[in-house]
C-alpha cells in the first residue's frame, strides 16, 4: 500500500542578514512521517493554479501553526496584539482549505490551521483572547511539551472516537481563538473557561476534517496525540489505495 502524500503549509521569516526563509518547525513533517505519511512542504507565492496541481497529487493536506491570520479576512481589526501577520499564507491556506474540501480530501489544523478552517469558511476570531475575554484563563504558555489545561470532548464526535476519551490534558501556545463558529463546523473540545479547543466537519462524507487549536506534533509521547495523526494518515491512505 502507498505512503499517502500530506502537505505541509509553511511559514515566512527572514533571517539576521534579510533572506527570506519558508520553513516550520521540523516537529510537524516528523508527526507525519512517524504516522505512516509522506510530508510534503506547500511553498508560499504560488499561483493558484500552481496549488490546484499541487491538490490533485496529494491525499490530503495539515495546515499547521504559526502567525495570525489578518483581520480583514474575519472582519477584525489590526491591533498591536496582531504578529507576524502573511497575507499570501492567508491566501493560499484559504485557497486549499477551499479545493480540498471541494475534492475531497482529508486535513488536519493545528493552532493557526484551526483558525484558518473556521475563517476559511466565514467564522471569526478573538484578536486577542485576553484582551477580547479578560476573564479568560492564560492560553499562551512557554513550553510545547507540558500540560497546560484540559479539555472537554463532545461525546460521539469525530475527535472523540479517535482519542477514544472525553477529556484529555493539552498543551496551550495561542493568544486567538475561534469567536463565531462557521457555519457548517461543530465545536467539539473545549478548554475550562468556555474557549473551543476543537472542531470538525461533521458533513464531510466520513473524511477527516479536524482543527485543534493545542500542538499535537509535540506531545507525541502520549497516545492520544500519537492516535489524532495515526486516524488522519489512515484516511489518508484509504483515499489513496
Amino acid at each position: 500500500m502507498p505512503l499517502p502524500l500530506i502537505g505541509l503549509t509553511i511559514s515566512r521569516s527572514t533571517d539576521d542578514v534579510s533572506t527570506t526563509q519558508l520553513s516550520i518547525p521540523e516537529a510537524y513533517a516528523q508527526a507525519i512521517a512517524k504516522a505512516g505519511g509522506v510530508p510534503i512542504l506547500i511553498p508560499l507565492g504560488l499561483t493558484e493554479d500552481a496549488l490546484q496541481r499541487i491538490i490533485t497529487r496529494l491525499d490530503g493536506i495539515l495546515f499547521t501553526g504559526g502567525g495570525d491570520i489578518h483581520p480583514e479576512r474575519y472582519g477584525g481589526t489590526m491591533t498591536n496584539q496582531c504578529q507576524s501577520v502573511d497575507a499570501d499564507r492567508d491566501r493560499i491556506e484559504i485557497f486549499l482549505l477551499r479545493q480540498i474540501i471541494q475534492a475531497p480530501k482529508p486535513f488536519l489544523g493545528i493552532c493557526r490551521g484551526c483558525h484558518i478552517i473556521n475563517v476559511g469558511l466565514g467564522g471569526t476570531l478573538y484578536t486577542d483572547i485576553s484582551t477580547d475575554q479578560p476573564k479568560s484563563q492564560e492560553h499562551r504558555r512557554s513550553r510545547r511539551d507540558m500540560f497546560a489545561h484540559p479539555v472537554k470532548i463532545k461525546g460521539g464526535s469525530q475527535l472523540a472516537q479517535v482519542i477514544g476519551a472525553e477529556e484529555i490534558g493539552v498543551n496551550s501556545r495561542h493568544h486567538q481563538a475561534i469567536q463565531k463558529l462557521a457555519a457548517g463546523l461543530t465545536a467539539v473540545a473545549f478548554a475550562p473557561d468556555g474557549i473551543i479547543e476543537a472542531i470538525e466537519l461533521p458533513s464531510y462524507a466520513g473524511l477527516f476534517g479536524l482543527g485543534v487549536q493545542w500542538h499535537p506534533e509535540d506531545m507525541l509521547e502520549y497516545k492520544p496525540e500519537r492516535d489524532l495523526f495515526r486516524a488522519f494518515i489512515q484516511t489518508a491512505r484509504d483515499i489513496s489505495f
